[in-house]
């Protein structure tokens, strides 16, 4: 699997899993000039930005 499938299946682990918790999905790979946003959710009033990063070990840290 290349970087970018990696990438892109975490994502989708990473919608799930919002989606479980009650978190609608706004929008997923929101480009603009600057970058990108993987996910934009919200949950009730709030809008919630969601980075993904997927890391073989932990040598770069745990995610919490």
């Amino acid at each position: 699997m290349n970087r970018r499938h990696a990438g892109t299946a975490y994502e989708q682990i990473a919608v799930d899993y919002l989606k479980n918790a009650g978190i609608y999905i706004r929008e997923m790979n929101y480009r603009i000039s600057q970058g990108e946003i993987d996910i934009i959710g919200e949950d009730k009033d709030t809008i919630i930005f969601i980075e993904v990063k997927y890391r073989k070990t932990a040598s770069y840290g745990y995610p919490w």
